[in-house]
């Protein structure tokens, strides 16, 4: 029998593969970590989807070694998610979107 991948992994798989070695320094969080517990550490005979949010905080440490010469934003642009700034402040808060299985999809970066 062949496991079908669900919606949500498919887009924490997609969101991983983009940034490339700098998965290793993200800790995903906020509205999409409910999503998270349900298919790594739920009983799977449960039957209640967690309730979330479709963007991923992406929790970064404030210093982190240089992994690659392609910083993440130039990883997710290579994956094709587009920037998007949501205020003028200095520097811009600004977050990646992609639609992933249908689904648009919001990547943000907290430190």
């Amino acid at each position: 029998m062949i496991k079908r991948e669900s919606q949500e992994e498919k887009i924490i798989s997609e969101f991983l593969d983009s940034i490339g070695p700098w998965r290793k320094c993200v800790i995903i969080g906020g509205g999409f970590a409910p999503f998270i517990y349900k298919l790594y550490l739920a009983d799977p005979k449960l039957k209640d989807d967690p309730v979330g949010t479709r963007d991923i905080d992406s929790l970064i440490p404030r210093k982190i070694p240089e992994i690659s010469k392609k910083s993440i934003a130039r990883h997710l642009n290579d994956a094709g998610f587009s920037p998007l700034f949501k205020d003028l402040d200095i520097p811009a808060t600004e977050s990646y979107v992609k639609e992933i299985d249908g689904i648009e999809v919001e990547i943000e970066f907290f430190d």
